[in-house]
């Protein structure tokens, strides 16, 4: 976990549901972003200067001599890599989604009782006490 997050996440300790339901979050969008990873790696496969780009006219001719065109098979190439990366993508967007870990009535905003002399976020005063 990067170091901004963690600091962010340590501000709510009071709250272990609120940080657990952070985590989960953080979790999922690390699933998600290690799917983007690895369709990025799969894409740099092919470097050009490995695999450099054809001569399409020839390879048009070439194609055409056997009744043949570049259009199909470039559709066909599509259709196989996007099948590889629909894989990668379904894969990532079918695991769990984390619920979150709430307890009955857990849908309040704070249950805990206020400690003396707290404030909102206004800065208004929230146990029942002058300041």
């Amino acid at each position: 976990m990067d170091d901004e997050l963690q600091l962010k996440l340590g501000r709510f300790d009071h709250d272990e549901r609120l940080q657990s339901c952070t985590q989960a979050l953080y979790d999922r969008v690390e699933q998600l972003a290690d799917a983007m990873r690895q369709i990025q790696q799969w894409s740099e496969a092919y470097p050009l200067d490995i695999f450099p780009e054809p001569d399409w006219k020839r390879a048009h001719a070439v194609l055409k001599e056997h009744d043949m065109t570049l259009d199909a098979i470039a559709a066909g190439v599509m259709r196989r890599a996007l099948v590889s990366v629909n894989k990668i993508a379904s894969e990532a967007l079918t695991m769990a989604v984390p619920e979150p870990p709430l307890e009955d009535g857990a849908g309040d905003v704070d249950q805990r009782p206020a400690e003396e002399g707290e404030r909102d976020d206004q800065g208004d005063d929230i146990d029942g006490h002058a300041p």
